[in-house]
C-alpha cells in the first residue's frame, strides 16, 4: 500500500536497527534531515558498525547549529545502489538496460562514506536525465567505483518495493522566540 510511513523507533532500538542491518548488508544508506533548515537531507553510506552511534551524535551536534535544533534520521534496508564497478562504457550499457523509465535514480561514487557525504554523481527520472549524467560519469569519473540503482525515496512506494524504513528524532527543538 503506498504511502505508508516509515517504522518509527527510540533512538537505541534504531541505533540496534541500523546494526543489524549493517551486519546483513555490509552497508546501509541513512539520511538526516534539520527540522526548519531549509535545506534537504544529508545521505551518508555508513559501513562500519561503530558509526551508527556517531551518526547519530553527529545529527544531534548538527541540529544545533542547523533549524530548530531537532533532526528525523531515516535507514532504508534495501540493495542500494545494486550496479556497481568502475565507470565504463560497459557500465554505463548496463545501467540504461537496468533503468527503468520515468523512475529517479541515483549514480553515487562507493567511494565516500561516513563520515563523507554520499557523493552524488548523476539523479533524474528521464532518458535525457541519464544520457546527460552518463556523458559525465564517463568523462570526468572514468575508473571510479561507481553504484547505479532507484532511489529509494522514489513514490514512497518503499514497501511495495521490499524496502524497510525506519526512522527516529535527536535533538531537542529550541523554543520559539
Amino acid at each position: 500500500m503506498a504511502g505508508r510511513q516509515p517504522r518509527s523507533l527510540s533512538n537505541d532500538d534504531f541505533r540496534s536497527e541500523v546494526e543489524k542491518w549493517m551486519e546483513a548488508r555490509g552497508e546501509v544508506w541513512v539520511d538526516a534531515f534539520f527540522h526548519h533548515s531549509g535545506g534537504g537531507p544529508f545521505d551518508y553510506l555508513l559501513r562500519d558498525r561503530n558509526n551508527v552511534a556517531e551518526f547519530m551524535s553527529k545529527s544531534v551536534a548538527d541540529a544545533k547549529t542547523r533549524g530548530d535544533g531537532s533532526a528525523t534520521l531515516n535507514a532504508f534496508n534495501f540493495n542500494c545502489f545494486p550496479l556497481r564497478g568502475a565507470a565504463s562504457e560497459e557500465l554505463a550499457g548496463r545501467m540504461r538496460a537496468a533503468w527503468p523509465p520515468g523512475r529517479w535514480y541515483h549514480i553515487v561514487d562507493l567511494a565516500t562514506c561516513y563520515p563523507a557525504e554520499l557523493e552524488l554523481l548523476g539523479s533524474g527520472d528521464t532518458s535525457e536525465d541519464l544520457d546527460t549524467d552518463l556523458r559525465k560519469l564517463l568523462s570526468d569519473h572514468r575508473g571510479r567505483l561507481v553504484g547505479f540503482g532507484e532511489h529509494a525515496l522514489d513514490r514512497e512506494d518503499w514497501f511495495e518495493r521490499g524496502i524497510d524504513v525506519i526512522e527516529t528524532t535527536v535533538g531537542s527543538r529550541r523554543a520559539e522566540s
